[in-house]
């Protein structure tokens, strides 16, 4: 079974009015992005609101990967 390492520190990119998630995931090499409007970043890093309540547009697999930096395959990897 493959290892998952927590991934530290987390990487974003702010540009043109965004947030966006980027990492490649360990299980399938495949790189795998999340992008948010900046002010819902803002909300939930600085103002330290919940992320359900900030992304509540986004699934929940697209809410851990912003959460933990776990994509879902990986996360999938670590809780089975």
């Amino acid at each position: 079974m493959k290892e998952v390492k927590l991934r530290h520190p987390r990487r974003y990119i702010l540009h043109n009015g965004k947030a966006e998630f980027v990492e490649t995931c360990q299980i399938t090499n495949k790189e795998y992005k999340v992008v948010v409007p900046f002010e819902d970043f803002r909300r939930w890093k600085e103002n330290k609101e919940l992320a359900h309540k900030v992304f509540d547009y986004l699934n929940a697999d697209e809410r851990e990967f912003i959460i933990s930096g776990f994509t879902p395959e990986e996360f999938k990897h670590i809780t089975s």
